[in-house]
């Protein structure tokens, strides 16, 4: 092989080696090496140090592509983590075919290509498209949303529509307890209070604190509730006590439990 050969053959390594990020990986790189010293002209050997420096030179490379990597791995982190925190709540986003403006929940998190794409009905959504985000008012605990939500009955509030993926409003007409959370009846709809924009969220509080503080709020307001009988009775609650630390609500002469409403006007 000819001096000329060998040094167009070293120039080229440099070159490949200035762009190992793209198409040459380390095992590569010392294959070619060895190579150039296998058919390195005798009379004129390759020096030490271009040994040295072309694995500089790839080492260096290398270092910046784990860097880069680090990065970008970091960078996906961050916005996995984002993405998984806005998992049940409520998001206006930029629907991608019309460009319009949509609000729905966020039901679970997927990743196309490394990035990740949010849940919301059936359609998947980039986490670039969401424009806002409404507060998690199940934050604040069951028993302060549910003063909150008596003091909404009769009056006008606004909440995301599923259906239309749009905001809706109407006015409470009364507060139901599902699970131990208000549930707000507007019109035929029923919504969680958890889901009424523009809601507060405070620290939130016991288990026990929530249920004082929910049979603190129905005292004063007409509920519906399933009695002894396993009849539904309406009446006025008189007051508030505890029975072993368990809050009762007293209607006339009776104690009912906070389980038994059905409804609170």
């Amino acid at each position: 092989m000819s001096v000329s050969s060998v040094t167009n053959s070293t120039v080229a390594s440099t070159d490949l080696a200035a762009t190992a990020n793209k198409s040459l990986d380390k095992m590569a790189f010392l294959k070619l090496l060895i190579t150039q010293i296998q058919y390195q002209d005798p009379m004129s050997p390759m020096d030490d140090t271009q040994f040295v420096s072309q694995l500089a030179q790839f080492s260096s490379l290398e270092q910046m592509q784990e860097l880069n990597s680090g990065f970008s791995t970091y960078a996906n982190s961050a916005l996995a983590n984002q993405a998984f925190s806005l998992i049940g709540r409520w998001v206006d986003y930029t629907d991608a075919k019309s460009g319009q403006t949509l609000t729905g929940r966020v039901n679970s998190v997927s990743f196309e290509g490394g990035k990740p794409k949010l849940s919301i009905g059936d359609a998947t959504v980039d986490l670039a498209r969401v424009v806002d985000v409404y507060p998690d008012s199940g934050s604040i605990g069951a028993g302060k949303l549910t003063q909150q939500a008596l003091a909404m009955i009769g009056k006008s509030v606004e909440y995301p529509d599923p259906e239309s993926g749009t905001i809706a409003s109407g006015v409470v007409s009364s507060v139901s307890i599902v699970n131990g959370w208000p549930v707000l009846n507007i019109g035929a709809t029923s919504v969680d209070a958890r889901d009424i924009i523009g809601a507060p969220s405070p620290a939130p509080s016991s288990s026990s604190g929530d249920a004082i503080l929910q049979a603190q709020a129905m005292v004063g307001h007409r509920v519906r509730y399933i009695n002894a009988d396993q009849q539904t009775v309406e009446a006025k609650v008189d007051s508030m006590s505890l029975d072993n630390g368990t809050p009762k609500l007293l209607i006339g002469s009776k104690l009912v439990g906070l389980s038994s409403i059905i409804a609170v006007y």
